[in-house]
């Protein structure tokens, strides 16, 4: 036992014992009398006061995914990413700074309000403010199909037919009950005497047509510009010039143009309020009570005395109304119509339903001669005038 030396514990790089690993290189001899040593070692006081005065000399190595400075490797790549993304988009705004300041300097041989991308109009800046002027026909409605012009003329004329076939009779008239001054106007229309349409409504054989003829020529011609704008379906602030008609009158393409310009733009600017059929707050209520008045004088002989008189007025009513509602249609179109009563190639009868001519197409370009949009409706039968 006296060949037996204390287990002295050098620390070692990573700060484990060196002690164990010699012990274990031994030859098995070597070993065995080693591992009585450390027994009886370790029961000696000396032995165990000098092993627990020893402290280690190196300092705990750092965990794993620290560097020297304490700064987790994870952290440090996501800064230096951030970085390099901050420094390409400061990098980005400049150059885009450079180059707008480059586009602005750089004189347009562009004509103004022309896109050189696409050919459209575009809004250009002129003195400090965007315009939109060139942009106008961007902004307008497109035109309304003709199929749906022609649906709505066609309830019209097939509204005034049944009113006339359900709230008038047929029976003899006393002469002297009829208004003559109130026919003057047809008379002219349909270049015929006043006369021959009084002789045509006492003949119970023709009175309801000319009764058609009388009601849809009062209707439709309310439904175009009239100076006195009390006699228009169409609202007061276009009425007046509206009747100009400017686009059948004008002698120049460009007061055609203009004209119709003027229409599509005064129509979308009106719409909101004048698209639908006139209420009780409409300003146009006045122009159909006019129209009823009217009509009364002329219509009064021939109203059935068993059906209740404002039941009639009222339909008749409604029909004017949506009338109303189709002349503003028509006046908000770029194109312009007419109502044609020509005769032609009907020697012995009359228009009792006008055609619908367009004078002026959706270019505004005047039509020579005007198209037909829909078809007059002729009663044969009635004579020669």
């Amino acid at each position: 036992m006296g060949n037996d030396q204390p287990c002295v514990q050098p620390q070692s790089q990573n700060g484990g014992k060196t002690c164990a690993s010699s012990f274990s290189s031994a030859s098995p001899s070597t070993t065995a009398s080693a591992s009585q040593t450390t027994s009886s070692s370790s029961n000696s006081p000396t032995n165990a006061q000098t092993l627990s005065t020893q402290s280690p000399t190196n300092t705990t190595a750092p965990p794993p995914g620290l560097t020297s400075s304490g700064v987790a490797s994870a952290t440090a790549a996501g800064i230096g990413i951030g970085c390099a993304v901050v420094g390409a988009l400061l990098a980005g705004l400049i150059v885009f700074f450079i180059l707008s300041r480059r586009n602005r300097r750089k004189p347009s041989h562009q004509h103004p309000g022309i896109s050189p991308n696409n050919g459209g109009y575009m809004p250009q800046e002129k003195s400090g403010v965007t315009t939109t002027v060139a942009n106008v026909d961007r902004l307008l409605p497109q035109p309304t199909e003709d199929d749906a012009m022609i649906a709505g003329l066609s309830k019209i004329r097939d509204a005034i037919k049944n009113h006339v076939q359900n709230y008038y009779h047929t029976a003899p008239v006393d002469p002297k009950m009829m208004d003559e001054a109130g026919l003057v106007e047809l008379a002219s229309v349909l270049a015929i005497p006043t006369s021959a349409i009084m002789d045509l409504l006492l003949n119970p054989a023709t009175r309801v047509p000319i009764l058609r003829l009388y009601l849809g020529h009062l209707i439709l011609s309310r439904c175009s510009g009239q100076p006195d704008t009390t006699l228009s379906f169409l609202p007061s602030e276009v009425s007046a010039l509206a009747a100009s008609d400017s686009g059948a009158k004008a002698t120049t393409a460009a007061e055609v143009a203009l004209f119709s310009k003027w229409k599509t733009i005064s129509g979308t600017l009106l719409q909101q309020r004048y698209s639908q059929q006139p209420n009780g707050n409409d300003p146009r209520e006045a122009s159909i009570a006019e129209a009823l008045t009217s009509s009364e004088l002329v219509l009064r002989p021939f109203v059935n005395p068993s059906i209740d008189t404002n039941v009639r007025r009222r339909n008749l009513e409604g029909i004017m109304r949506r009338a109303a509602q189709y002349a503003f249609l028509m006046f908000s179109q770029p194109s312009s119509f007419i109502f044609d009563y020509t005769r032609t190639g009907h020697p012995d009868g009359l228009v009792v339903f006008p055609a619908l001519l367009i004078t002026v197409n959706d270019e505004g370009k005047k039509l020579s001669p005007p198209r037909v949009l829909s078809e007059k409706e002729v009663v044969a039968g009635l004579g020669r005038y």
